[in-house]
């Protein structure tokens, strides 16, 4: 007699609900049979008529969890006092010439959608020079701006970088 290990997996597709199995209590040594109805009696299956007995939710526009408020159509609250009513993300390269002694280029990236009011995140993929500083801002409706400063006494050879920005609204 081959083991239950051996035995071929039978496609459910091909099981009627009157068919029958036999299950084999290991622990206890017991063994006894039953439909396949009665043994998926209750369960949830795909594309079946779903009984959840007792399982009850009683107000699906219910909004307040643990953590904050959440709308999905318009805000998120996380509890803090602010919401989070939009995230924009764009990324792109910039271009950064040579730059001689205290002196210094702006570059801008178009991330539409963005407003001077809303917080700004900004990334380079690249690391920059040594002396280069940058900084970042929503300068403009739709416009994120990109400051390359070069504070040294030498000139700073150009490089491209590889940018991410990424502007949250908060109400």
């Amino acid at each position: 007699m081959p083991e239950i290990d051996d035995l071929d997996a039978i496609d459910p597709g091909n099981v009627s609900d009157d068919d029958l199995l036999v299950l084999f209590d290991v622990g206890g040594g017991v063994a006894g049979k039953v439909t396949r109805a009665q043994f998926l009696a209750g369960v949830a299956m795909d594309g079946g008529d779903h009984d959840f007995g007792t399982s009850e939710i009683a107000d699906l526009s219910a909004t307040v969890l643990a953590a904050g408020t959440v709308d999905v159509a318009t805000r998120l609250n996380l509890g803090g006092g602010a919401n989070l009513t939009d995230i924009l993300a764009t990324a792109g390269d910039l271009v950064v010439g040579d730059l001689t002694a205290a002196t210094g280029s702006t570059h801008t990236l178009t991330l539409t959608g963005a407003a001077t009011t809303d917080h700004l995140i900004a990334t380079l993929s690249e690391p920059i020079a040594d002396g280069l500083t940058w900084q970042a801002w929503i300068s403009a409706t739709n416009t994120v701006s990109f400051r390359f400063w070069n504070p040294t006494a030498g000139t700073i050879t150009g490089a491209t970088y590889s940018v991410r920005a990424m502007a949250i609204r908060t109400t």
